[in-house]
């Protein structure tokens, strides 16, 4: 029953319940509730928030959005305790068993007129989604991933497996997918959970390998011995296993990229190739080889040999087999120009040069050639030439060789003077006069051997020369009486020239000479004859004595008469010059015999006075002696 008021004030409501059994009242009960209807304040308004988050653990704190209440209380609805009320505004609370809960608040709850509200939470613990392994495995041939999620969820979870680039995306209701691997490449694997409508995502990053690929390739190399160099194209792979065919044999196999093997014995063989790598499954490969002895058919290349009177020899070797197929070919320039014999002699060629030879021998069903080339040189021509054929001694002659040879050679010369070289393009110096032949041998030891000559007369013409000499009347003169008579005592010249040594010259064969300077001077005399040639003779003559001179008075006042006061000196070897005034103190000095003083002192800064001054003059002479002049000089402006 449901009543309205529609007045304040205060009612009574009864109520008659009666019991009957099988159609007779048995019994009565009445009871009477009192009810007060008062004003309200319709402005007191009970509000709980809606949930926002979810799957956020057992614990919440809740928010209180009531308005004009002073009091409240707060019933969480969990049913597993009695404690689960508060009367904070906005309280905490944790439960202890996931689920949903009817949360109820009262605003103002003693008041006569309160407000109440509800709202339903869900308390559940936050969802983690765990990718717990990623496995490879090849299924008869086919790549496969299997990944593992968590499974630790309530019933009813949902797995969502995807794949960034998509390939193939499915919902599962377990937490393991097997998957067929993608094309290779990088991907990005989501696992989503979703539990009592909550989500979690993991990410994995998937890098999926290129397949490897096996590539064994066919022979090209026969008859190359038992022990065979594999050659492996493969790609993407990481490890190899090779079977090489030798039945019965359980060591026949390789993990070696590119192994070199040795068969038992010849034959042909399976050979097998596996090529691995890594989350792939593994590719092979075979092929069939021929193994058979080493035919390397080999000849030793003689020797070069000059043109004239040369022969080879040829030999055959590198084969296996007691009667081999051989054919020699020397060319058609060659006599013989072929051969079938393994040896073959006296092989010659019709002019020089470098010719092939080819051998080819054939066993096994196999055939191999080898060519090399033989060097037929032509004899070397030997000249030359010069330049500074003729001249005085000494005669310097430059050597140009001028030979012709393919080959390297060494050189011997002979300059018909006693004197020989080795040298390419030498220099040779003639000291006597005469004339000489000159000749040239040239010998080849590398190509061919071989020595040959060439030799020119009289190509050398060293012209004579004069003899220089004379003679002096005297040896040691004065410096006041130094008057020499020279005597020439030259043979072949025809002109003199004479140098005294101190600045004189003349072409006078027999002079007479005044020396104008004094010590030991060298008298240098220089004979010609008509080719030009000279001859050099010297003698040493001794000028003695010595000259020294000094005036007494001099006028510096800028008049250009007597401006400068220098002692006259001849005849000597060291010099000191100073000027004293009346204190003795120096006030000029010098070493110059060809610098005076010109009455200025303090280095030209002032003048000195009118007066009379000493002068000191300290000399070497040319003979070793030392002398001192004192005196006096008088300044007058």
């Amino acid at each position: 029953m449901t009543g309205t008021p529609t007045q304040l004030g205060r009612y009574a409501v009864g109520i008659c319940v009666s019991e009957y059994r099988n159609g007779q009242l048995i019994n009565t009960t009445m009871r009477d509730f009192q009810y007060q209807v008062t004003s309200c304040d319709p402005n007191i308004i009970a509000a709980i928030p809606n949930q926002t988050q979810f799957c956020d653990g057992l614990s919440f704190q809740f928010e209180n959005e009531s308005f004009n209440a002073s009091s409240f209380f707060w019933d969480f609805g969990d049913l597993n305790t009695s404690q689960d009320t508060s009367s904070i505004n906005s309280p905490f609370y944790a439960y202890s068993v996931e689920g949903e809960y009817e949360v109820t608040l009262i605003a103002n709850p003693t008041w006569p007129c309160a407000d109440t509200t509800s709202n339903f939470y869900n308390a559940y613990p936050p969802v983690e989604a765990i990718i717990e392994s990623v496995t490879f495995e090849c299924n008869n041939g086919s790549s496969e991933y299997t990944f593992i999620g968590s499974d630790n969820y309530d019933p009813g979870s949902e797995f969502v497996w995807s794949f960034t680039p998509e390939f193939d995306n499915e919902t599962f209701n377990n937490s393991e997918l097997t998957q067929n691997a993608p094309e290779s490449g990088d991907y990005v694997l989501s696992y989503t959970v979703t539990e009592n409508g909550c989500a979690a995502t993991e990410t994995y990053n998937l890098s999926v390998p290129l397949e490897p690929e096996a590539i064994l390739n066919s022979q090209t190399l026969f008859c190359d011995g038992f022990t065979f160099d594999f050659e492996n194209e493969s790609t993407n792979g990481e490890l190899f296993s090779w079977d090489f065919g030798v039945i019965g044999s359980d060591n026949d196999v390789s993990g070696v990229f590119e192994p070199s093997f040795t068969f038992p014995d010849s034959g042909d063989y399976t050979v097998n190739l596996e090529v691995f790598s890594q989350n792939t499954c593994p590719d092979a490969a075979s092929s069939t080889y021929s193994i058979q002895g080493l035919l390397n058919p080999f000849f030793t290349s003689p020797d070069p040999q000059c043109f004239n009177g040369h022969s080879f020899d040829f030999q055959a070797s590198g084969f296996d087999s007691q009667a081999p197929t051989i054919d020699w070919n020397f060319g058609l320039n060659a006599s013989p120009t072929g051969s079938e014999q393994p040896t073959v002699n006296n092989v010659t060629w019709s002019s020089p040069g470098n010719y092939q030879v080819d051998l080819a021998i054939s066993e096994n069903n196999c055939t191999k050639v080898i060519s090399q080339n033989i060097s037929i040189v032509a004899n070397p021509i030997p000249d030359f030439f010069l330049f500074g054929d003729e001249g005085c001694p000494p005669l310097t002659v430059n050597f140009f060789n001028a030979s012709e040879s393919e080959v390297p050679l060494m050189y011997t010369w002979d300059f018909g003077d006693g004197q020989s070289s080795e040298e390419v393009n030498p220099i040779h110096q003639y000291s006597a006069p005469g004339v000489y032949d000159v000749s040239l041998v040239v010998t080849s030891s590398t190509g061919c051997s071989d020595e040959v000559n060439v030799s020119y007369q009289d190509i050398i013409n060293v012209y004579p020369t004069p003899t220089a000499g004379f003679e002096s009347d005297l040896y040691t003169v004065s410096y006041l009486e130094p008057t020499v008579n020279i005597t020439n005592t030259s043979a072949g010249e025809t002109s003199c020239f004479y140098d005294f040594g101190d600045g004189a010259f003349t072409t006078d064969c027999n002079p007479t000479h005044d020396f104008e300077d004094v010590g030991f001077l060298e008298v240098v005399q220089t004979v010609t004859n008509n080719f030009g040639c000279f001859d050099i003779a010297t003698v040493m003559i001794t000028v003695d004595g010595h000259l020294f001179y000094a005036p007494n008075t001099f006028t510096p006042n800028n008049d250009g008469l007597n401006e400068i006061f220098k002692p006259l000196v001849v005849g000597v070897s060291k010099y000191e010059f100073r000027i004293f005034n009346r204190w003795g103190e120096v006030i000029f000095e010098t070493e110059d015999h060809n610098q005076g003083w010109n009455g200025s002192v303090n280095r030209g800064s002032s003048y000195a006075p009118n007066g009379t001054y000493t002068y000191q003059v300290i000399v070497k002479y040319f003979t070793g002696y030392p002398h001192e002049y004192n005196g006096h000089v008088t300044l007058t402006r």
